[in-house]
């Protein structure tokens, strides 16, 4: 079997100041054996989609992206359906799993619901040895009449049932990711939000739950990873002061040289003033705020759970 990751390319209406990896596609690819794969960065690469197609000849496409990503992927699988109807096509990511019914249309073979590191791993196997791939949990199979769902599938306990990205498949385009001019990996050590801001599709996606890597599997992945910039792709990465107490401890204790780039709320800054002077002492450079608002009526009113003070 081959399969064909594709990151699509940005909106022609979207400006961006750095480049980072597909992550969740690198990761994705970290679980699946036995099978060749190829991760195609549109957002970089020059090289015709046909003339991958062309020379790599794969049996199933995987596509992942954002709401503003889904023109260019519906772009795309019209595409690899004009090119080849026998590919089967996949489309997963944050905006599929919100809005599945957006890919309900003749291009597209399944849509994965949720995280999907395991999911797509049982749907190549599904359709490698022929079995009914209705059986696979968390999916969504368009149809005219409406999407037909698969069981639910649950999410993990924690993140260190998930697999180590595999970063070789984007070997060719690591010296092209960038923050301010410097070489940055990424890397997920929480998914969801323990908060429930009205604005905010993270939460949802998680169905609500927030599940975090343990601060040893994040030290042996960040050990993994030569660049010293580091972007911690995550929703909330202090939704737990503790664990992130842990992490800096170990990371101390280990020597580990690097620089940090995290999301955070204003709340967090404000009761754990220590825990980010001793984040500083590591490499933590920069910090990632929404500040909604300076009204508290209408940070009451997203939910927020901060206060204007606080901002």
């Amino acid at each position: 079997m081959k399969l064909l990751l594709i990151h699509p390319p940005f909106h022609d209406r979207i400006f961006s100041t750095y480049r980072t990896e597909p992550l969740s596609l690198e990761t994705i690819a970290g679980g699946i054996q036995n099978v060749y794969i190829k991760l195609l960065d549109m957002r970089l690469e020059k090289t015709p989609l046909k003339h991958t197609i062309d020379c790599f000849s794969p049996n199933i496409v995987g596509i992942t992206g954002n709401t503003v990503d889904v023109p260019n992927i519906k772009r795309i699988l019209k595409e690899v359906k004009q090119y080849n109807r026998g590919i089967f096509t996949i489309v997963g990511g944050h905006h599929a799993t919100i809005l599945p019914s957006d890919f309900n249309l003749p291009i597209v073979d399944a849509i994965v619901l949720g995280m999907g590191e395991v999911t797509l791993k049982e749907l190549i196997e599904a359709i490698d040895t022929k079995h009914d791939i209705h059986e696979v949990k968390g999916l969504a199979f368009p149809n005219p009449n409406g999407l037909l769902y698969s069981s639910t599938r649950l999410f993990p306990e924690d993140l260190d049932l998930l697999p180590l990205p595999n970063r070789e498949l984007t070997k060719k385009y690591r010296h092209k990711y960038k923050f301010l001019g410097y070489p940055i990996c990424m890397i997920t050590t929480a998914k969801g939000c323990p908060f429930r801001c009205k604005f905010c599709s993270i939460w949802n996606e998680m169905n609500g739950n927030y599940i975090t890597k343990s601060p040893e599997k994040i030290l042996q992945e960040l050990e993994s990873i030569p660049q010293p910039l580091v972007r911690f792709a995550d929703g909330n990465t202090f939704g737990h002061p503790k664990r992130m107490e842990k992490l800096y401890e170990i990371i101390r204790a280990n020597g580990l040289k690097k620089r940090f780039i995290c999301d955070i709320r204003s709340d967090t800054v404000v009761n754990n003033v220590r825990l980010l002077e001793k984040w500083r002492e590591i490499g933590l450079e920069y910090l990632s705020i929404g500040f909604e608002s300076i009204n508290d009526d209408q940070l009451a009113d997203l939910n927020k759970k901060v206060t204007a003070e606080q901002n």
